[in-house]
């Protein structure tokens, strides 16, 4: 994907030009004299030969201009390649930070904070476990609390997808956190009144709609 952000290793990206109507790689050494120059100045120019022509690249237009043509020059994008998990993460990281702030710090995220350490598991152990949880006990707490029905309604399942929860009946820090940024939500009053269903509309995440129809079939199923 498109990316100007992320940090990576030198070739888990690739910067590319336009030519012919598709983007093509530089070569390894002109990718790693573009890189190089981004992360010095990420809207700096940078001078490099290809083929026989010398271009400058303006790394805040996105363009590589011929040295000596005039025009717009040949457009040009940094392409970072992800695999499944790591875009999934970076993905996941990105809508927590949206809502509660670079580094989790802003108001929002102070009160999210808040409200999962009063529903932390009692069986957590920093020692054991990679980070805190709420298990089954709070979640049916919270559901109680958002008059769902964890064992019947639907809710319960969009909400466990809303924070990409990898296990069934437990929540962890960093899951909750990004369903609660994902319904823009701070408290479970909030949340209650933005319990997917029906208003799911109002959570403005992307997928939402699919994933009602799956929650159905699932429940069909069982």
């Amino acid at each position: 994907m498109e990316n100007y952000k992320v940090k990576c290793e030198p070739f888990q990206c690739q910067w590319q030009y336009m030519e012919g109507g598709q983007f093509k790689p530089y070569n390894d050494e002109l990718h790693m004299t573009i890189e190089s120059a981004f992360l010095a100045n990420p809207k700096g120019n940078v001078e490099i030969r290809r083929g026989y022509s010398r271009y400058v690249v303006n790394l805040a237009t996105k363009r590589e201009k011929s040295r000596y043509g005039g025009g717009d020059g040949n457009k040009i994008r940094r392409w970072v390649k992800f695999t499944i998990d790591e875009l999934r993460d970076y993905r996941n990281k990105a809508d927590r930070e949206a809502f509660m702030g670079k580094g989790l710090k802003n108001s929002n995220a102070s009160k999210i904070k808040g409200l999962f350490k009063k529903n932390v598991d009692e069986d957590y152990d920093p020692e054991e476990d990679d980070e805190p949880y709420i298990g089954q006990d709070g979640i049916i707490e919270i559901s109680t609390a958002l008059d769902i029905d964890p064992a019947a309604d639907i809710e319960i399942l969009l909400l466990s997808w809303l924070m990409d929860s990898c296990e069934m009946g437990v929540w962890t820090q960093s899951e909750f956190f990004l369903g609660m940024s994902r319904l823009k939500c701070t408290s479970l009053s909030q949340l209650k009144k933005k319990s997917p269903k029906p208003e799911i509309s109002n959570c403005e995440h992307g997928e939402i709609q699919g994933i009602l129809h799956l929650g159905l079939f699932l429940l069909q199923r069982q």
